[in-house]
């Protein structure tokens, strides 16, 4: 189905039963009339403290998906509530898929002026939202999934949608503007704010849709709608396909925490490895839940994605997307390092938030540096000799590198590999410094502290360097000053 600006108040959507028979003014209407935006209350620690948090956005995306031409056609609600402290009369998404086509847009069911530039829309609100103020915003697209090594792609009848929902861009109060997520040749550049999703996908009914959240099947003749729901997430990742069917290649496993872990794989590779992956994540949630504090959401699944996705393996908010195929050049050391590191980002990035373009550091280097101590737990000594290893790696081209500062944008960067030696190499090895500089208790009451005290919030260095003081009761401007700022490369960790 093409969505045109005619259509869109003339025609009911898609034959989805959460929206059948009803335009999109009137979709508008009832939720216009509906309560106030919610307010979640996740438990997050084994202590079982509630924490409410504040939702300021929700989406409500209903697609369908051709698999002739892979293609897309969608409709997107967006209900927020204006909380940059400052009134706004323009809205900006992130297009993280750029190749998505946005074809109209609406505000409170009216017709509004929009532009595309890069991988941003901006939306022109035709009055002055003020400061807590509630607003819709109603956007129409369409797009083709490529066989191409992006965060969405195709591999057979086989797609994987990561960054794919247009999401509201993060305001920058310091610099009063929002900020683009891109697109940058290196990193991971997906930044957005705690949401709530309802994300509604009509496919073929031999399809199988797997994604965040809960999830409920409504059969419609050759096709079904799957209604996926997950809320107080940053982004929404999901995945479908025939191959997915195959309840053989499905694992389910409860971690000793209470976190129960879905493994669906469906390539030979995938389901010969499947008991292994599985084991391995239920292993690291339970740890991490006890390093870091608890795992706020009651499910991660671990997707098979194929063999074309570029970053392996990859992880959104209660997903994880692995290519068990393009591993298998890999050494069973860096397997398991990979994808420790990616369960990790499910605290760090996934309920933490960061900004990736100018503090990437704090999404690739603290996981990886979690997942070491997960590997390392019981053997102080390897963890030494892991993190000295590092050092002499960077060591050997930190002389070469053009941007070694962990302050450095992301986008000075030219190619992945000079992006991780110092984003996710430096540090790391900052983090292993600063265990040694406050001692492994005081480390651990320090991750916790910052966990604790920035639970479904954004985060920056400062956010860091508090709750390490905090930890270790002085002053650490001269640590972090150094590590983040200084252009040489500080002396060995332990030496």
């Amino acid at each position: 189905m093409i969505f045109t600006a005619a259509l869109l108040l003339a025609a009911p959507l898609f034959n989805s039963p959460a929206i059948a028979g009803e335009t999109v003014s009137e979709l508008i209407s009832n939720e216009l009339d509906s309560d106030e935006l919610i307010s979640g209350q996740i438990v997050y620690d084994e202590a079982e403290e509630e924490m409410t948090v504040p939702v300021n956005i929700e989406y409500s995306v209903t697609m369908e998906y051709i698999p002739e031409d892979k293609s897309v056609t969608g409709y997107e609600r967006v209900r927020y509530r204006n909380a940059l402290g400052v009134p706004t009369h323009t809205l900006c998404f992130n297009l993280y898929f750029n190749s998505i086509h946005i074809t109209d847009a609406f505000i409170n069911s009216s017709a509004c002026r929009f532009s595309v530039s890069g991988a941003q829309l901006v939306v022109f609100l035709p009055f002055v939202l003020q400061p807590e103020q509630e607003v819709y915003i109603d956007i129409l697209f369409d797009a083709v999934i490529p066989d191409e090594p992006l965060f969405t792609g195709a591999e057979g009848e086989t797609v994987w949608f990561g960054g794919f929902i247009p999401l509201l861009a993060t305001y920058d109060r310091s610099e009063q503007q929002f900020r683009s997520g891109g697109p940058y040749p290196v990193g991971k550049p997906f930044f957005s704010s705690v949401a709530n999703f309802t994300v509604n996908l009509t496919t073929p009914a031999d399809y199988t849709v797997l994604g965040a959240g809960d999830a409920a099947v409504s059969p419609l003749g050759e096709k079904k709608t799957t209604t996926m729901t997950a809320l107080m997430v940053r982004d929404f990742a999901f995945a479908l396909g025939k191959e997915y069917s195959d309840t053989g290649a499905a694992i389910g496993r409860l971690s000793e925490t209470g976190i129960y872990i879905a493994t669906h794989m469906y390539s030979e590779t995938g389901k010969r490895d499947a008991e292994y992956y599985s084991r391995l994540a239920a292993a690291c949630v339970d740890y991490f839940n006890t390093l870091i504090g608890g795992y706020p959401y009651k499910a991660l699944k671990i997707i098979e994605a194929g063999k074309t996705v570029n970053v392996n393996p990859y992880s959104y908010p209660q997903v994880l997307f692995i290519n068990t195929q393009n591993l298998e050049d890999k050494s069973p050391e860096d397997i398991r390092l990979s994808f420790c590191t990616a369960v990790a980002r499910q605290w760090f990035y996934g309920v933490i938030g960061s900004n990736p373009v100018r503090e990437a550091w704090l999404a690739e280097g603290l996981p990886y540096y979690a997942a070491c101590l997960f590997i390392h737990k019981d053997d102080p000594e390897a963890l030494q000799t892991h993190m000295d290893k590092l050092y002499d790696e960077l060591s050997e081209v930190y002389g070469g590198l053009r941007y070694v500062r962990l302050s450095n944008n992301i986008g000075l960067y030219a190619n992945e590999s000079e992006y991780e030696a110092i984003q996710l190499k430096k540090a790391a090895l900052m983090f292993h410094a600063l265990r040694i500089e406050l001692g492994g208790e005081a480390f651990e009451a320090f991750i916790r502290y910052y966990y604790r005290e920035n639970y479904l919030t954004t985060t920056t260095r400062e956010h860091i360097k508090r709750a390490a003081e905090e930890a270790a009761g002085r002053d650490l401007t001269e640590f972090f000053t150094a590590w983040i700022d200084g252009a040489a490369l500080e002396p060995k960790p332990g030496d």
